[in-house]
């Protein structure tokens, strides 16, 4: 997602393979840019706000007009599928990063290519343009970090001593230095003035990427509370974040507790639960709120793996930080038996286990699984995806079965290999015979040999 410049359009690019224009002050859609084949990787406006630019996994880059959304150039040349893409500060180039390991700069005029920029020997992570425009910037899981001219396209340099894909670049205001960041847990700052000067410039421009709060990185978000030239409040908010991401990934409630302190120190009014309507200021109540819903989903996925006993110790700490939890918020009603749950829980992955079993025609497994599912809940529909609920394991095993084997029939078909669809159709009868043979009909097909006939007619 992008905000224009002047903050009175969003941009936002989606799976669906659209990129959406919005208005912000009515929230109404304004354009729906179709054209990409695949998932929206990344957009961004101009400069000046006339022009759209977004990249997709269908390896192109395009060009699209704001006022009329309409394409303006397809930017084609990238051998598999991009992720980034920036405009250079006056807007006349495109660049853009592929994981073909390459960056293309793109004339936003002529849709013509400029430059192909190759060096880095894996996929590119980020890029970014000098706030000149004469520099670029790239970095890439091949560890590196590499310096490009923009007029020649030809590399000034290349950044080594990240042991890991760096993850994250920035220019300083000035374009004198450079920060990236890295999978290796390490923020380096590239250039000839002093680290701390640098470390401000890139500190500020990173301040909200989830990675500088991220425990793995708790040196590099140190080192930003240090030497940035940040407010009292900005770091408040920032160590409450950070106690936020240790509850999320390391459920170490002592830490996040004592980043929330650290918080109230610098700032006695900050919420330090926003989500909540109330302000929320006591550090150990929150931490065990915040605490409690990461336990429940860790028991989740404990209990849909069978490993019931460490699902019901899981929820039961949850009900330690948090007494009032729903241990099932898939549900309407508040679940709060740690049993029940797991057990409801196991129940629904042991019918996810017999349905795969069943479509591998490992039909007496599929059973024996299923029964299982009903031991744990007698009352678990073992085929969800029909309207009815279904409780008979073997008929359950068997119409699962029989389905794949239509599918087999209707490939076979298809291909011309007429005996062997119908030989593949009557297998799946004996299966279940009231076996629908021809899903794409009104009127249930049960004639082998028509459907396989019919069959090669078929778009």
């Amino acid at each position: 997602i992008a905000f224009s410049r002047d903050g009175k359009q969003i941009l936002s690019g989606s799976n669906d393979r659209t990129v959406r224009l919005w208005d912000t002050e009515s929230g109404q859609l304004i354009h729906t840019l179709q054209g990409h084949t695949r998932a929206v990787s990344n957009i961004a406006f101009s400069p000046d706000g006339k022009q759209i630019v977004s990249s997709s996994w269908d390896k192109t880059v395009r060009l699209w007009d704001t006022e009329t959304g309409q394409l303006i150039h397809p930017l084609q040349g990238h051998t598999s599928y991009v992720d980034a893409i920036a405009f250079s500060p006056d807007g006349k180039q495109i660049l853009s990063g592929s994981h073909d390991s390459t960056l293309r700069l793109w004339d936003t005029e002529t849709g013509q290519l400029i430059h192909p920029l190759q060096g880095h020997t894996s996929y590119v992570t980020a890029i970014a343009f000098s706030p000149d425009g004469k520099q670029i910037l790239s970095s890439s899981n091949d560890r590196t970090v590499r310096l490009w001219d923009t007029e020649t396209g030809q590399l000034i340099h290349t950044f080594e001593g990240h042991t890991s894909r760096v993850n994250a670049i920035a220019f300083s205001r000035d374009g004198k230095q450079i920060l990236s960041g890295s999978n290796d847990r390490t923020v380096r700052l590239w250039g000839n003035y002093s680290w701390q000067e640098a470390l401000k410039e890139g500190c500020d421009q990173l301040q909200f990427h989830p990675d500088l709060v991220a425990p793995k990185n708790n040196k590099a978000g140190e080192a930003c509370l240090k030497h940035a030239s940040w407010e009292d409040k900005t770091k408040a908010e920032f160590l409450v974040r950070q106690g936020r991401a240790i509850l999320q990934k390391e459920q170490n409630i002592k830490s996040a507790v004592k980043k929330f302190k650290k918080a109230q120190k610098l700032n006695p009014d900050i919420d330090l639960n926003p989500e909540t309507e109330e302000k929320d200021k006591d550090p150990k109540i929150v931490a065990h709120l915040l605490a409690a819903p990461v336990k429940i989903q860790f028991g989740a996925i404990l209990a849909e793996e069978g490993k019931i006993k460490e699902a019901i110790s899981t929820y039961q700490e949850a009900q330690k930080l948090n007494p009032d939890i729903d241990l099932n918020p898939e549900t309407e009603e508040k679940d709060k038996d740690p049993k029940i749950v797991a057990h409801l829980l196991a129940a629904k992955g042991k019918v996810e286990q017999g349905r795969r079993l069943a479509m591998n025609r490992e039909i007496e497994q599929a059973i024996s699984v299923y029964q299982e599912a009903q031991k744990l809940n007698p009352d678990i529909d073992l085929n969800p995806e029909t309207e009815e609920k279904d409780k008979d394991p073997k008929i359950v095993a068997h119409l699962l079965a029989a389905k794949v084997k239509v599918k087999q029939g209707w490939r076979l078909a298809m291909n011309r290999e007429i005996e062997q669809a119908i030989s593949t159709y009557q297998e799946a009868q004996k299966l279940y015979p009231d076996i629908d043979l021809n899903p794409s009909t009104k009127e249930i097909d049960k004639d082998p040999k028509k459907v396989a006939n019919g069959g090669t007619e078929r778009v």
